[in-house]
């Protein structure tokens, strides 16, 4: 695969503008420490940026539940894996199901 230099940057300066919207999101939804860029940069070669987004909104609903039940935030890594944990689950529930054994044989 031939990438040109100006198709490259257009990737990356893409990704650089993903990671952005999902820092501002954070921040503005959480009280916690945001990610560090790499951290964005990982979900981001996993996941969809839409995925990621709604991730972000569910681990906000998920802190205000804590403060509003034991009267405590998240901490900052609770918050990274609780992320990550929505994001890797929605990601495989809407990954194709793979037809049964049964399905298979009688496919045949």
């Amino acid at each position: 695969m031939n990438t040109t230099a100006q198709e490259l940057n257009e990737r990356l300066d893409r990704r650089a503008s993903e990671i952005s919207a999902l820092r501002r999101l954070w921040k503005s939804l959480l009280s916690v420490g945001c990610p560090k860029d790499q951290q964005f940069g990982w979900w981001l070669s996993s996941h969809a940026f839409g995925l990621l987004s709604f991730a972000i909104t569910e681990t906000a609903a998920k802190e205000r539940r804590m403060l509003a039940t034991e009267g405590e935030a998240m901490t900052a890594d609770h918050a990274v894996r609780f992320c990550s944990k929505v994001a890797l689950s929605n990601t495989r529930s809407m990954m194709p199901r793979r037809p049964s054994y049964v399905e298979n044989v009688r496919s045949l």
